[in-house]
């Protein structure tokens, strides 16, 4: 499987379009493995919850930077 595919089927994205978009605006193209990328692409869904705007979200998870814990669970009580 692909990891168009597999973004999917993780409920990363909702469909292949959306996939290829944050594949690329989040440079996934740059790491080595499909784990990397899609744990990048989880990365940034998080950030997106936890409320910060789109570029913020790229640049943390770009970075690599995991929101904070107590951050993630109070936006999803």
């Amino acid at each position: 499987m692909n990891i168009v595919d597999q973004l999917v089927e993780a409920k990363i994205v909702d469909n292949v379009f959306h996939a290829a978009g944050m594949l690329n605006v989040l440079e996934c193209y740059k790491l080595a493995t499909d784990e990397e990328r899609i744990e990048r692409c989880r990365l940034y869904k998080e950030w997106k919850r936890t409320g910060e705007n789109k570029s913020e979200a790229r640049r943390k998870a770009i970075a690599g930077e995991a929101p904070p814990k107590e951050l993630f669970e109070v936006v999803h009580e």
